[in-house]
């Protein structure tokens, strides 16, 4: 009995937890401090980014040949920044996980994760949100996506929107 309410509590976690259809592969998707979801899900070598809530999308974007959804990826000895991003117009979208460990004497003392969705226009942050609930994260599709190099003049990392 105890095993099938843990099923049934992992599924419906799953299905509230992400805007991706039950058969996509969820790349990462978290709630936001907004209330609202962010989700990139992936089927059949197809990306789509989503933001909205579950009765109301607000705006999704499908990646296709001429823009395509892609991600940069720095790893740090103790820990790594990931980022999923596409151009809409004049905007950038992002949606980020960034995650360290910080140690002493070789011992791990704490650790610090951020994650959410950003927007950009140009080099001007118009819209920003961290996600305040668990994400749920699987890379493995990444390699169907394009890899660029990893933009440094973009920071993501904002410890005061927490």
């Amino acid at each position: 009995m105890k095993i099938i309410f843990l099923i049934i509590f992992m599924i419906s976690f799953t299905a509230s937890a992400s805007l991706c259809n039950k058969n996509d592969n969820i790349i990462i998707s978290c709630k936001l401090n907004n209330g609202k979801f962010v989700s990139v899900c992936e089927k059949d070598n197809k990306v789509t980014y989503k933001y909205g809530t579950n009765d109301h999308i607000e705006m999704k974007f499908d990646s296709t040949k001429k823009n395509r959804i892609k991600y940069q990826d720095i790893t740090y000895p103790a820990g790594g920044n990931t980022r999923i991003y596409f151009k809409k117009g004049s905007f950038s979208y992002y949606v980020f996980n960034y995650s360290t460990m910080y140690r002493e004497n070789g011992i791990t003392v704490g650790s610090a994760e951020n994650n959410g969705v950003a927007v950009y226009r140009g080099n001007d942050i118009k819209f920003r949100q961290n996600c305040n609930s668990d994400v749920l994260i699987d890379y493995s599709p990444l390699n169907k996506m394009e890899k660029t190099e990893f933009n440094f003049d973009i920071d993501l990392i904002d410890s005061d929107n927490q």
